[in-house]
């Protein structure tokens, strides 16, 4: 579930042994009708309505989370993505909701009305996690579903197939991210 502590465990497990750098991989609904399910989308923006996540558990410490997200790392997954001729865009607000149900109608129309184009539970909590830590981050979303109200009744059945439907192409998208990271790397 969202609200599992796990995030920040695996986010310090990460930097514990060397990571510089993580690319989180979350399925969204989308609000945009440029965005149908199976289009990938890198966000640049965040409207956290999750609650928030944190390492610090005693103490308030505040970070800059002006750019949520590493451009050069999402530089990667653009190019990857372009590589790869695959269906994305390059830019979008991610809006975080607590989740673990899905939106409601009324919420999805208020996040629209905010500015978001696609509605997740994760991406919000890893980024500042990320960030509480040192590490540099950015996140590939997929499209499953269009956002309650869009159209029609949600089937969380359809968007398991959305994700299934493109697994491949995510493997293939992270392949190639990490061989050009390990050579800006070595360089």
């Amino acid at each position: 579930p969202p609200d599992n502590p796990y995030v920040q465990r695996l986010l310090r497990a990460g930097e514990e042994l060397g990571a510089e750098a993580v690319v989180g991989i979350a399925t969204v609904g989308s609000m945009d009708p440029d965005l149908p399910p199976g289009s990938f989308v890198v966000p640049t923006g965040i409207l956290d309505f999750s609650g928030g996540a944190t390492v610090y558990e005693r103490e308030a410490v505040h970070v800059d989370f002006t750019e949520p997200f590493d451009p050069g790392l999402r530089g990667l997954l653009v190019d990857a993505l372009k590589n790869l001729n695959l269906r994305f865009r390059a830019w979008a607000t991610y809006a975080a909701t607590r989740g673990p149900r899905l939106e409601s109608a009324q919420e999805i129309w208020f996040l629209k009305g905010a500015g978001a184009h696609i509605v997740g539970m994760t991406v919000a909590k890893e980024a500042a996690v990320a960030r509480e830590l040192g590490l540099r981050y950015a996140a590939l979303t997929v499209v499953v579903n269009w956002a309650a109200g869009i159209a029609g009744p949600l089937s969380v059945e359809e968007m398991r197939e959305v994700l299934e439907g493109v697994k491949g192409k995510i493997l293939s998208l992270l392949e190639e991210v990490a061989g050009k990271w390990r050579g800006s790397r070595s360089a």
